[in-house]
């Protein structure tokens, strides 16, 4: 059984945005562990932990909904991208993007 092309860019998406997963939840674990959080400690590491925070929501969509729903060449909710699942989903991501450019220009302000 051969693998079709949308089947194995879905599987490097998947595995790639899992992979992105794990890190950024190890990061967040040496944040917090570390104590680098805390109000006597730089404000970067507050905004790093957002920003780090916003990644694994966004690495756990493409993981676990974009990367399934192209290996399977179709929406997992619905079979319209206008149904509610879908929806939810799309603001999920594009917030998530928002959220990560107006870090990213806090960061570089500060």
């Amino acid at each position: 059984m051969a693998i079709s092309i949308p089947s194995l860019i879905g599987i490097v998406i998947t595995a790639s945005s899992s992979t992105s997963l794990l890190l950024n939840l190890f990061v967040l674990f040496i944040l917090y562990r570390g104590g680098l959080l805390k109000p006597s400690k730089s404000n970067i590491y507050l905004l790093a932990f957002a920003n780090i925070t916003s990644n694994c929501i966004r690495a756990a969509v493409i993981a676990f909904y974009m990367g399934p729903s192209v290996i399977l060449q179709t929406y997992l909710f619905s079979d319209r991208p206008t149904d509610i699942g879908n929806r939810i989903f799309s603001y999920i991501e594009n917030a998530t993007w928002n959220v990560d450019m107006l870090i990213s220009a806090i960061i570089a302000i500060n």
